[in-house]
């Protein structure tokens, strides 16, 4: 949903913190006066260095330090050295940050006698069909995929590109959009390579349980500071900031401090010229001119207007929970798809409704469970009859 807005995102440049953690090395000078000793045979020493007294260092130095860094520079200090996991919420600006990062390496490259290509793939034109012989991941297609139609490659000349003559950087956004399987097996195992023979790679995903690759060096993005968000609406919506700042006092969630939704409620307020009085309207608002939803799906018009019905019911019956305590925002694939059933009868012939609407990416999966990725749920759940969340 983040693509309708793309084009005016690059007129304005967020400075975002990313955190990871930085271990503490080991204390390699006791390791070495130990050996010497051992060497030197003194028994008596050794036995004093094997049975210490008790450790009075506190235990906190013993855990990692958490380090918060901004976006560009965190991507720059580790991506020569080891593959970099960009995670965050919807709408906090990952996709965004690759982008810039595609320009910044480009210009950094051209500079050099030998440069790498950096190469931006969108995980979510991944198919299973990519996977062959020659390609057991897919991801040589992909590659090949994103380079068209400035280099028409074969996947053997791909392969050499990468693997052999080292050229490419690799730019991976939405993990968390390919299916689970292929990124435990074949896509783990490529990034593997890489890692091998040192291939830059720097890939992006939700936290929504698809895995990391094995991917160690993990840069958390975090919301926007509240100076951003007032640079944002001065530079942008300045007769309009105090309207908008009382907007998202009201809304305590993560989601209200993205890049994201500050865009939308800038691009809704360029239709209308008004200020929305919730986010829960804005979504609503948005969403009511959002035309391109979902268009590239290979499914027909009529299995695609029957989508909002099965999700809407789906939405109203999770959303409508008796437990005080539950948020309503999960549910099990085989619960799910009998409340389906139940509602609209057996698909002859056809997929579970479950599998076709994750197939498609319109549900999302937490590990084995099904939830309503954020899309879905602001337009079915803004629209039903019940209390909205404060």
């Amino acid at each position: 949903m983040t693509e309708t807005i793309a084009d005016r995102q690059a007129t304005f440049s967020f400075e975002q913190m990313v955190q990871t953690e930085e271990k503490k090395p080991e204390e390699e000078k006791k390791a070495q006066i130990l050996s010497r000793r051992i060497l030197q045979g003194i028994q008596n020493d050794l036995e004093q260095m094997v049975q210490p007294p008790p450790e009075k260092e506190p235990k906190e130095k013993k855990k990692a330090k958490i380090v918060s860094l901004p976006i560009f520079q965190g991507i720059q200090n580790y991506v020569e050295s080891e593959h970099i996991l960009l995670v965050g919420s919807p709408g906090v600006g990952k996709s965004t940050a690759l982008l810039r990062c595609l320009v910044g390496f480009a210009k950094k490259e051209l500079e050099k006698p030998k440069p790498r290509i950096p190469v931006l793939i969108p995980l979510k034109s991944y198919k299973v069909s990519f996977s062959s012989p020659e390609d057991p991941s897919g991801m040589l297609t992909l590659i090949r995929n994103a380079l068209k139609p400035q280099l028409r490659l074969t996947i053997p000349e791909v392969e050499d590109l990468l693997f052999h003559k080292k050229r490419l950087i690799l730019l991976l956004d939405g993990l968390n959009e390919m299916p689970a399987d292929t990124v435990r097996t074949q896509l783990k195992t490529f990034r593997e390579e890489c890692d091998q023979i040192k291939i830059p790679l720097i890939c992006t995903t939700r936290e929504l349980g698809n895995g990391d690759l094995g991917i160690k060096r993990r840069l958390q993005v975090q919301p926007l500071d509240p100076r951003e968000i007032d640079r944002f609406l001065r530079e942008c919506m300045p007769g309009q900031a105090q309207q908008v700042l009382q907007l998202l006092s009201r809304d305590n969630r993560e989601l209200s401090r993205t890049p994201f939704v500050l865009w939308m409620l800038y691009q809704l307020f360029q239709e209308t010229a008004t200020v929305v009085d919730t986010l829960g309207q804005a979504f609503h608002q948005f969403f009511q001119t959002f035309k391109k939803y979902k268009e590239g799906a290979p499914v027909t018009d009529e299995r695609r207007k029957a989508w909002n019905p099965w999700l809407e019911h789906l939405a109203f019956t999770m959303l409508n929970s008796p437990e005080p305590n539950d948020p309503g925002l999960i549910i099990s694939d085989e619960q799910a798809e009998k409340l389906l059933v139940e509602k609209f009868g057996d698909l002859h012939g056809a997929p579970s409704r479950i599998e076709e609407l994750v197939k498609y990416h319109v549900l999302e999966r937490v590990w084995e469970r099904v939830t309503f990725a954020m899309s879905i749920y602001t337009q079915t759940f803004l629209r039903l009859p019940i209390k909205p969340f404060k």
